[in-house]
């Protein structure tokens, strides 16, 4: 190809060929990439005749040949005459614009949410090949990570992409994390603008699709060739100091322009170690952080949506069911909380039980973390009981409760030390029943 690109320099010194308008001042014929070949000219005759005498050169040279079936010609602003003659003298069949080009669509166009319907065609794709009855809630946020939130990846690494597009993928993925489908009518336990905040603060680390957009054009803004066409460096001046990122020792990265767009000046939530903790099942990790935005579908936040009448909670049926009353003051979570007391010495503090055992630096921080786990697996154990009263009117034994928490925490043991586990922590174990 080295050699074609040589024999299309030589032809733009012929006084017969003319340049495509919009490719005059960069001197630019051609485009080359893998085995697609883009050529660039101006819509007469002579032009056209002349490059493919350039490649008759070629073919004669080396033997390879143009495939007429794969090959279309793209023409604008000239007369039917001329497309005709053009359209003999190459053999090529017209296309229309936009067409795919690496995978993105090209137009002379305006980048406009037609021309992206395909984005958002592919998540909606996705989506519907997902079981969402199977998946919890934790299942789908990885899927929105892992799946949904790099499926644009590519194009916004290209283009700025248009509002509504990144409107509509980002109201797919919400709709996706709360329902699990492409579709929801209820309002989000929780804004989505708080999920795609660090977990530190009080989020869940989900990528918001707009900023990431301007985070991977960022990366164009401190190339020099991009530097003053970039629409996005406005974002940046703060961060950008004689056109370098923050300092001339430090490279810029999607990543760091990411984080940077993120930033806040808020404190770091005092809860993030307790729910985020290695040791809790990501089952738990959801609930207890549902738990400390007080977003659970308790009865006084149902009656305060309309949904239904405020009632007793179901578990002792006496005091009115609220995320301080269910996690804290519920006589049968009392009962739990006593069993905790003999088995793990940990005492119920309410809601900030956890937080109250990783402040005890007496205990090494493996048994705060194992302890804190222990808390927020009872926590998720408490609601799930609530709702099975609710729905099944059937309520577990706190004992038979707290026996299944001991099993799922030997098996999250199992899973995260693969049975290489620390001489302390085997001898701690082994006094609570955990191996």
């Amino acid at each position: 190809m080295e050699y074609l690109s040589r024999l299309l320099e030589k032809v733009t010194d012929l006084k017969e060929f003319s340049y495509h308008p919009l490719c005059k001042k960069l001197k630019m014929t051609h485009l080359i990439f893998a085995d697609y070949l883009l050529l660039f000219c101006k819509g007469d005759i002579k032009s056209v005749t002349i490059l493919m005498e350039v490649f008759k050169v070629f073919s004669a040279t080396t033997g390879l040949h143009i495939s007429e079936e794969k090959s279309y010609i793209y023409l604008n602003g000239i007369t039917c005459d001329v497309v005709d003659s053009i359209l003999r003298v190459t053999g090529f069949k017209r296309g229309t614009l936009p067409f795919k080009y690496l995978g993105v669509s090209i137009s002379h166009k305006k980048l406009t949410r037609t021309y992206c319907a395909i984005l958002v065609d592919k998540m909606v794709a996705r989506i519907r090949g997902w079981n969402k009855r199977k998946i919890s809630y934790s299942g789908r946020l990885v899927l929105v990570k892992a799946v949904l939130s790099t499926i644009h990846t590519y194009w916004s690494q290209l283009f700025v992409l248009p509002a509504g597009v990144m409107d509509r993928i980002q109201a797919l993925c919400r709709n996706f994390s709360w329902e699990g489908g492409d579709s929801y009518s209820k309002a989000p336990l929780v804004a989505w603008n708080v999920l795609c905040k660090g977990k530190e603060y009080g989020g869940l680390g989900l990528v918001d699709s707009r900023l990431w957009n301007l985070a991977a054009i960022g990366k164009l803004v401190c190339s020099w060739a991009w530097r003053k066409v970039c629409a996005v460096k406005d974002s940046f001046k703060e961060a950008l100091a004689d056109g370098l990122w923050q300092s001339s020792h430090d490279a810029y990265t999607i990543a760091k322009g990411y984080q940077w767009l993120c930033r806040s000046n808020e404190q770091k939530v005092s809860w993030r170690i307790m729910v985020w903790n290695r040791y809790n099942y990501p089952k738990h990790m959801f609930i207890a952080w549902l738990i400390q935005k007080g977003r659970l579908l308790t009865l006084d936040r149902l009656a305060k949506m309309g949904i239904c009448l405020a009632g007793a909670c179901f578990l002792c049926g006496v005091s009115p069911e609220t995320h301080q009353h269910l996690f804290s003051e519920c006589v049968y979570t009392k009962k739990c909380f006593s069993i905790l007391k003999s088995w793990l010495e940990i005492d119920n503090q309410g809601l900030g039980t956890g937080e109250i055992i990783l402040r005890n630096r007496k205990l090494p921080l493996l048994i705060r973390l194992l302890k804190c786990a222990v808390v927020m697996a009872l926590y998720y154990h408490i609601w799930m009981a609530c709702n099975s009263c609710r729905l099944d009117f059937y309520i577990p034994r706190p004992e038979q409760m707290i026996d299944g928490i001991r099993e799922g925490l030997k098996l999250r043991l199992n899973m995260v030390f693969e049975g290489q586990m620390q001489q302390q922590l085997v001898v701690w174990c082994r006094m609570k029943r955990l191996v």
